[in-house]
């Protein structure tokens, strides 16, 4: 019998991308011209020309420097530095948390607005 080693992270990020929608239960990264940390069952950081983490359900992200752009679905999440986030999937609709910082979001084609500290429910 085999037995097979892995990295708790890595296993949640490859499980969240996995399959042939990607993000419609991860918040999958579209550009970051700065640096952003994740945090959810250990910390991995990006920081600029490195490739972007997902962000699986129930994890924080904190935009260290620049601005990181996400999308889930039919939504995109633009953060600025000093932003930061709890992304989590609640009776299978994409939601976050924002703690503090400005985010926008937009949905499909329409322009980002900016939103509050709170929940908003993602499409």
């Amino acid at each position: 019998m085999r037995r097979l080693a892995f990295v708790p992270l890595a296993a949640a990020l490859l499980a969240a991308c996995a399959g042939p929608k990607p993000c419609t239960m991860a918040l999958c990264p579209v550009s970051a011209d700065g640096g952003y940390e994740v945090r959810g069952v250990s910390a991995v950081s990006a920081p600029a020309g490195t490739p972007l983490p997902a962000v699986p359900s129930d994890a924080s992200v904190e935009v260290r420097s620049g601005r990181a752009e996400f999308k889930v679905r039919a939504s995109r999440v633009v953060a600025e530095a000093g932003t930061s986030f709890r992304f989590f999937v609640s009776s299978g609709a994409p939601a976050l948390e924002v703690v503090s910082g400005p985010v926008s979001v937009s949905a499909s084609s329409s322009a980002p607005a900016a939103v509050a500290p709170g929940v908003i429910l993602l499409q």
